[in-house]
């Protein structure tokens, strides 16, 4: 039984996190940990964490050895809700400071780079099961999170590959999955290969392409737009500094798929300089019937 929480990052995704786990483990005692001591006070006055901390790092004391009660002793769960590039640093440290058995898990958006790593190390204290809740926004920060952010997407939880040092004992990972049935409608189990294929097609490759979109257009014509150019580039407003570690984690996967949508472009505007109206025609009822069925 869960009874312990730490959520380290406390933004649109770990404030959302932090306010789903106290009504969906109302007995738990939560712990937030984040630099943004203005994101530590809201969620403190929400009702969101019972414990705030904004230090955790080398030689942090107060975080680890002189409070209580103390997360360093008590979590039974980590969630890591930052940048994927500071995986390894918080990790490393969990395993050095938490108690063995601590279960630590994700929202990071790629496994592969993680996981690879994580299989290069013996950890002796923590178990880590990677995970990636589907759901988000373009908004940003803990002012936009809400206890129900989760309930309308699904979570990928990542299974290690037979002969992987990381191995992925089968007590922790469902002990992770069970976390999640709880916070999302839909579990899905797949590998950390699997999974960033198809993040990459699915999410990197259309925020890369609405990031070309609105950069391909003249300035002076942007105030003409209507709701399908605001509906297409929404993504793009994501915040700089969280996508571009993910673009570079995912590239591989991300460089094969902008290969195929740059040749489907190539297909379209080829058909229209030479006026071939039935191959246009073809690709318009292709697009129209598969985007029809997502409905």
């Amino acid at each position: 039984m869960i009874k312990n929480i730490s959520i380290i990052g406390l933004g649109l995704m770990g404030g959302s996190l932090a306010a789903a786990c106290r009504k969906k483990f109302p007995k738990a005692y939560i712990t937030g940990i984040s630099r943004d001591t203005q994101a530590l006070r809201f969620a403190k006055k929400k009702g969101w964490i019972h414990e705030s901390y904004s230090k955790f790092g080398k030689g942090d004391r107060l975080f680890f050895r002189n409070t209580r009660p103390n997360p360093a002793r008590f979590s039974n769960l980590v969630i890591l809700c930052t940048p994927v590039e500071t995986f390894p640093k918080y990790l490393t440290l969990l395993d050095k400071f938490f108690r063995p058995g601590t279960l630590v898990t994700d929202v990071g958006s790629v496994k592969g780079e993680i996981l690879n790593w994580c299989a290069k190390r013996r950890f002796k204290n923590i178990q880590f099961v990677g995970a990636h809740p589907v759901a988000g926004s373009h908004l940003r920060g803990i002012k936009a999170a809400r206890p129900d952010l989760y309930e309308q997407g699904f979570t990928f939880v990542v299974k290690a590959e037979k002969g992987d040092r990381l191995g992925n004992p089968s007590v922790p990972f469902f002990q992770v999955k069970k976390f999640w049935e709880k916070i999302c409608p839909r579990v899905i189990e797949t590998s950390a290969d699997e999974h960033d294929k198809i993040v990459s097609a699915v999410s990197h490759l259309p925020h890369a392409a609405a990031v070309a979109l609105i950069l391909s257009i003249s300035a002076k014509y942007l105030k003409y737009a209507g709701a399908g150019f605001f509906d297409t580039t929404r993504i793009a407003a994501g915040h700089p500094s969280i996508w571009l570690p993910i673009f570079l984690a995912n590239r591989k996967n991300m460089i094969k798929d902008l290969k195929i949508f740059e040749r489907t472009l190539t297909y379209f505007r080829s058909f229209l300089e030479k006026g071939q109206k039935r191959s246009l025609l073809k690709m318009l009822e292709g697009a129209s019937t598969r985007r029809h069925k997502l409905s």
